[in-house]
């Protein structure tokens, strides 16, 4: 209670010292400490009797009635307040019989015409990344499956990711090539790091010779160990066998998006081979081993 005799105090303080303020505002010059001090006598002085009342009540009802009508009162003197605030128009200066020259009219110069930019032209492919292409050309007369792996080497994609964000679906061509099962081996350049070359085998089996569909399984196997870490499992092989755009090699996801492979048929497509690239980090691979795959059934 005695917090909220407080506020209305306060607030009655701000009311009559503006109440105040707003008549004497432009008839003189105020002495602005002068005034807030005669505004808390003023207030003070009119509501003494009502705080001397307030502070002899004895029940809460009592005072909360007491602070609402010295409520009232505070509100009364803050309303008479912004009424004549709001009833106050400003002298204009025709009004005090002088003028004020009309300010000079500044105009900025129009700026030229900007001609209109030239549309870029488009960066052209880097010349790294289609040498890999052109080593194809080679790869297509190597009879000798070491002499193609060999190759293989100097066809490294320089930018792998960009290069699975840009593969196409395989053709019904290339399904019929990869159907059946196949089985073989990664081998990694780096046994440091891979420890162990891995052991992969495919399945598969097409619902017609114009299908896209069918039952799929890619197996990786830790040929040490003799340990499967890795199936992948699916009914549209086109979601993992890719066709890379103007070449004669697939791109097939062997790793759950960790790995994968870049092959090519010989052997009238009874074999593949192939690069090998694991993901270094988000949107980075590395190509770190090479694959061989034979038909099997």
């Amino acid at each position: 209670m005695k917090k909220i005799v407080a506020g209305i105090l306060v607030l009655a303080v701000v009311a009559w010292g503006s109440y105040n303020f707003g008549h004497k505002a432009g008839l003189a010059e105020i002495d602005i400490g002068k005034g807030e001090e005669k505004a808390k006598e003023d207030l003070i002085a009119l509501t003494r009797s009502d705080f001397e009342e307030y502070q002899k009540l004895k029940t809460l009802e009592e005072r909360y009635q007491k602070a609402d009508e010295i409520l009232g009162k505070v509100v009364t003197i803050f309303l008479a307040d912004l009424g004549i605030r709001l009833s106050y128009k400003p002298v204009g200066a025709g009004e005090l019989g002088t003028s004020c020259p009309p300010a000079p009219v500044v105009r900025c110069p129009t700026p030229p015409p900007q001609a209109r930019a030239a549309p870029e032209a488009p960066s052209p492919t880097p010349k790294s990344n289609l040498t890999w292409l052109r080593e194809e050309l080679r790869l297509v007369n190597e009879n000798n499956a070491e002499d193609a792996l060999r190759d293989l080497k100097k066809m490294i994609i320089p930018d792998f990711f960009s290069a699975i964000q840009s593969a196409q679906p395989m053709t019904t061509q290339d399904a019929l090539a990869i159907e059946g099962k196949f089985a073989g081996e990664i081998n990694f350049i780096n046994h440091k790091e891979n420890k162990s070359d891995w052991l992969i085998d495919w399945e598969v089996h097409l619902r017609s010779p114009t299908s896209m569909t069918g039952p799929m399984l890619i197996t990786l196997t830790n040929k040490s160990t003799g340990k499967v870490f890795s199936r992948t499992k699916g009914n549209t092989p086109g979601k993992d066998f890719m066709k890379i755009p103007g070449s004669r090699g697939l791109l097939v996801n062997v790793y759950g998006d960790d790995g994968y492979i870049q092959i090519y048929p010989f052997e009238n497509k009874n074999t593949w081979l192939g690069n090998y690239y694991g993901k270094v980090k988000l949107g980075t691979y590395q190509m770190t081993g090479q694959v061989r795959l034979n038909r099997v059934q």
